[in-house]
């Protein structure tokens, strides 16, 4: 698995992000992140896949897409607490609750 280096202003799963999150999508990143075997794109680096309106379906993962390091950090956070990282982690940068 690749791993973005560090969240971007618009991830989600950083408590710096810009940009507001309805609680109820919040609780599904944070489900999505409880399951080891999941996996979230960063937006900055995946695929818009539209249908056949051209309308956007969402992000899915291409050729040289890595993972969303707030995604992989909550993962681990949960998941793996006492494993070393692949990535350096800021706990207080993430979602703890």
């Amino acid at each position: 698995m690749s791993i973005m280096k560090k969240c971007c202003g618009l991830c989600p799963y950083s408590r710096k992000n810009t940009l507001f999150l309805h609680p109820e999508r919040a609780a599904e990143f944070a489900y999505s992140a409880s399951n080891p075997y999941s996996d979230f794109v960063c937006h900055k680096t995946g695929i818009i896949q539209e249908d056949e309106n051209g309308e956007s379906e969402g992000i899915v993962r291409g050729e040289k897409s890595l993972t969303c390091a707030g995604f992989y950090a909550m993962q681990h956070l949960i998941n793996y607490p006492n494993r070393k990282s692949e990535i350096e982690i800021i706990p207080e940068d993430h979602f703890d609750d």
